[in-house]
């Protein structure tokens, strides 16, 4: 058998190959839509919330309320911005994430062989899955961890408000947080930047490890990085600063990591199911000999590529 034949049925093998893996791939497609989707979706909502919480100390310049409908404003946007992102992305997805045709043999095995490569139908989709996944975990845990407790505090001032009776003044709020930021503000960035690290560790963590260890070590430290933080030079005031950074950070926190964590499971489940089944996928050349039996005698030494008994096989779609 000259090199020829022998590229012709690696071509073969390799194009019937990942036709079984679109097969596999094609019911995942949904799912691996929607992944993309969320994580479009997150990533806006996120960038919002970041430029919108680092314009916000320029709002007390006003002197007035501005700063706490500033704040609401924020919170409100990231969630409406995370609503219109996903619809775009989810839109988007369609045109990504659908059927394609297969390339047909041409003749020139190794140009084959490298389109083929090129064009694997869950291998190209997970790169572009893949570089979604730190961003869309990093931006809204940082956007969290800079409006989060600032909306805390906003919640148990609109509940006294309402227990007391009390009129819910957005100009006494304004000046509470404003006193807030200048005492403890930089515990707000230490938690920022621990949040982003956690992000950047979920992301490195394979699937597996991921789901049997828990995120109690991590959310510990973050809480302890916080109050400390928090306590210079807040614990001249007695001590009371640190005090409340700790409690907010205790509620926080740990939702953020849960959320965040459970998060990454949802979105890999997907695809390492995809992954795990593809591994699996092995096409022999004999095989492939028998199936294309008639082709390969047919074809010539020379790179003349005619086979229109398989033109239906050509016409495949993959996804």
């Amino acid at each position: 058998m000259s090199a020829y034949r022998d590229g012709i049925r690696e071509t073969l093998r390799r194009r019937a190959e990942l036709l079984e893996v679109a097969r596999i791939v094609t019911p995942s497609l949904p799912e691996l839509r929607s992944t993309y989707a969320r994580r479009w979706g997150r990533i806006a909502a996120g960038g919002v919330g970041v430029a919108l919480a680092a314009v916000w100390p320029f709002t007390f310049l006003s002197g007035q309320a501005l700063p706490s409908y500033w704040l609401l404003g924020a919170v409100a946007g990231a969630l409406g911005t995370y609503g219109a992102a996903r619809l775009v992305a989810g839109r988007r997805a369609r045109r990504l994430f659908q059927p394609r045709p297969i390339p047909a043999p041409t003749g020139d095995d190794r140009a084959d062989l490298a389109r083929l490569d090129a064009a694997c139908p869950l291998a190209t989709r997970a790169a572009v899955l893949q570089r979604l996944e730190l961003p869309s975990l990093a931006l809204p845990l940082v956007a969290a961890a800079l409006l989060g407790p600032l909306l805390l505090h906003f919640t148990v001032f609109a509940l006294w408000c309402a227990a007391t009776s009390t009129a819910l003044a957005m100009g006494d709020f304004a000046t509470w947080i404003g006193l807030s930021m200048a005492i403890v503000g930089h515990a707000h960035l230490g938690l920022a930047i621990c949040v982003g690290l956690f992000a950047g560790k979920l992301a490195r963590t394979e699937t597996e490890t991921l789901a049997n260890t828990g995120w109690g070590r991590d959310a510990h430290v973050a809480i302890g990085l916080s109050t400390l933080v928090a306590a210079c030079p807040g614990v001249v005031l007695l001590a009371v600063p640190p005090i409340l950074a700790a409690f907010t950070a205790a509620v926080l926190v740990p939702t953020f990591y849960w959320l965040a964590r459970r998060s990454v499971l949802a979105d890999r489940r997907g695809l390492d199911a995809a992954r795990e089944q593809v591994a699996r996928v092995r096409i022999g050349v004999d095989d492939i000999a028998r199936a294309e039996d008639g082709l390969l005698a047919a074809a010539p030494e020379a790179p003349a590529w005619e086979e229109p008994e398989h033109a239906p096989a050509r016409a495949a779609a993959w996804p």
